[in-house]
């Protein structure tokens, strides 16, 4: 799957530790970048905005490369290995910043698709919670208490409001 060097980092199911530095490699990137920016703007010379993007580029860009070529050898095709060669061609051709951007915004993306899916799930397993578990229902004009998963499509239910049944785990 694409951004696995993140998703792998991250382990959804826990690891708070691995998140944050995920997260603080990833401000730490940004932030040379940043600094990188103003180099370039404020020094009559390119060498300290390169430094600091090149340093930038390698530390955001090296897990992207990585699971780029550990997809190829394995066989599989997915996104990094595009964003893996935009990184090293810009790289290559001596544009740091740009490189370093790419990797930022790739990781930040991922960061945040991973955020939203653990709160997705949070959400699911709140909903499944709040599942009943009986149902009347109606059969021949008689109401019968049933389990729910004994229903079966075109069975005819009764709802009532605030039923017992619908409560917040």
């Amino acid at each position: 799957m694409a951004h696995d060097y993140v998703k792998e980092g991250l382990e959804l199911d826990g690891n708070a530790g691995r998140i944050g530095f995920e997260i603080a490699a990833t401000l730490f990137g940004g932030a040379l970048l940043i600094c990188a920016l103003i180099a370039k703007l404020t020094f009559d010379t390119e060498d300290p905005s390169k430094l600091l993007a090149g340093i930038a580029t390698v530390l955001l860009g090296t897990p992207l490369v990585w699971v780029a070529l550990k997809d190829l050898w394995q066989g599989h095709m997915h996104m990094n290995e595009l964003v893996a060669l935009a990184v090293l061609a810009a790289f290559a051709k001596g544009w740091y910043i740009e490189a370093g951007f790419i990797a930022f915004f790739m990781i930040l993306s991922v960061l945040i698709e991973n955020k939203t899916a653990v709160r997705a799930q949070r959400d699911i397993e709140a909903l499944v919670r709040i599942t009943p578990t009986k149902a009347h229902k109606i059969d021949e004009g008689q109401e019968t208490e049933v389990e729910a998963r004994d229903l079966i499509p075109g069975d005819i239910v009764r709802v009532r409001a605030l039923d017992d049944q619908w409560r917040l785990a």
